[in-house]
């Protein structure tokens, strides 16, 4: 009678649920083999369409921006949903204008297109060298009836683009379209302003003498309530236009005019917002880029958006200062439920730097318990593990136990439930730092 009562006890409790972690991880994840090529040779990225399914929005996050070895399982991924799943939008965690256009200048220059996407988004990303591939595999898709599309979502500026080519692209569509400044004095005003937040003065003033970075924060001081009217009129009278440029221009433009309190500060012009406001305000307003892309600039489109684990995160309470910060990921499900999928990012072991760093760091040891240990115990190098689906299976409700995992840098874990926090993990086991191309 006793052996019976065990027998139908384990029949209820589905039997597989005592199931080693280890033992049933093996029978789960989907292993995920990288080469420089980005050929996706020995890849069955197959499985993870039924993982994935219609969500029109995948995110790709990172534990820092200095890993060498997440990039290149990013950009396979890129290119396998690109390919193979529909997806024919990638925008960056860059500015939106930059991106766009860089793309139109390769595009436009495909000899040079990859000079050109470099300056797509942040060097973090384009002068590593483990990007390359994504980028040339992005300029050999001009050829096709389905180029992958890039464009951006963050709102800070600092860019090349944004100081050289968006003065004379917005002055040529405002002219062309008969909403120009009203005189002289009024564009230069604008302009002024734009170059000085764009600039970054009083951080990224790099490369100009002192009196330059002192007028340019003096104008900026005193012209910016002409310059918050001047970026509201001029997105209103680009809101009446149809097409994407004009579409381009005012989303622009109204990202700029909410994200200038932050311009602001970051430029000690004024300090009205503090530090903790200001990481809130970034997360919502790319939140709110990534909606935009999705219902209003490439509407039907598959997007994929390139990112930090941290940004992409929903509910992982990470505080600066002791406030919790909502991240992208949180106004994404708040406003777009159940039209995203999100992939954090793990590593075991190795280093990690980004392209501006002398030398690399050591990543420490994670705890016993913790999922990198467990996955370390697998034997596979990189591999990619659904959390969203298998955690409510019952031989997969484990997932849901609290465990430590560091998915948001290596000085420190965090012990949560993460199918609540990522739709799915991806574990590269010995992470590799990013390597700068020569003479970018």
């Amino acid at each position: 009678m006793k052996v019976l009562f065990l027998s139908i006890l384990f029949f209820i409790g589905g039997g597989c649920a005592a199931q080693h972690p280890v033992s049933w991880l093996k029978e789960h994840i989907i292993p995920i083999a990288l080469d420089d090529s980005l050929s996706n040779t020995g890849n069955d990225f197959n499985k993870l369409k039924k993982y994935i399914g219609d969500a029109p929005i995948v995110l790709l996050g990172e534990e820092t921006h200095g890993d060498g070895t997440a990039f290149k399982t990013k950009a396979a991924l890129v290119r396998f949903l690109h390919e193979e799943m529909g997806f024919d939008v990638l925008a960056w965690e860059g500015g939106l204008f930059q991106a766009e256009k860089a793309w139109e200048l390769a595009f436009d220059d495909p000899g040079q297109g990859v000079a050109h996407l470099q300056q797509c988004t942040w060097p973090l990303w384009t002068w590593a060298r483990e990007v390359q591939p994504l980028l040339l595999y992005t300029t050999e898709t001009f050829k096709t009836n389905r180029p992958l599309k890039m464009t951006g979502i963050d709102v800070q500026l600092r860019s090349m683009i944004d100081q050289v080519y968006f003065p004379k692209a917005f002055s040529a569509y405002l002219v062309k379209n008969n909403i120009d400044f009203e005189n002289q004095a009024e564009r230069d005003s604008f302009f002024n302003c734009y170059n000085a937040v764009n600039t970054g003065i009083a951080v990224w003033g790099e490369g100009k003498k002192t009196d330059e970075i002192s007028a340019l924060a003096v104008n900026l001081k005193q012209q910016q309530s002409t310059f918050k009217r001047l970026l509201a009129k001029k997105a209103a009278q680009l809101e009446r236009i149809p097409g994407q440029e004009a579409a381009l221009f005012s989303r622009h433009l109204r990202s700029v005019q909410a994200y200038l309190p932050q311009l602001l500060l970051t430029n000690r012009i004024d300090t009205t917002i503090t530090p903790e406001e200001g990481n809130i305000l970034r997360d919502s307003l790319m939140a709110e880029n990534i909606i935009w892309l999705h219902q209003k600039m490439y509407p039907g489109k598959k997007i994929i958006v390139w990112t930090a684990s941290a940004h992409l995160s929903v509910g992982s309470t990470l505080r600066l200062n002791g406030t919790v910060l909502p991240r992208v990921g949180d106004f994404l499900k708040e406003r777009i439920p159940g039209k995203f999928y999100g992939i954090g990012f793990v590593a075991a072991r190795g280093y990690w730097g980004t392209v501006f760093m002398r030398s690399p760091v050591p990543i420490e040891k994670t705890g016993a318990s913790s999922f990198e240990t467990i996955f370390s115990q697998i034997g596979v190098a990189h591999f990619f593990l659904d959390l969203k689906t298998l955690s409510r299976t019952r031989g997969g409700s484990w997932l849901n136990d609290s465990r430590e995992m560091r998915p948001f840098g290596y000085t420190g874990g965090f012990e949560k439930s993460w199918p609540a926090v990522f739709d799915a993990v991806i574990f590269n086991h010995t992470m590799a730092p990013a390597t700068q191309i020569p003479g970018p």
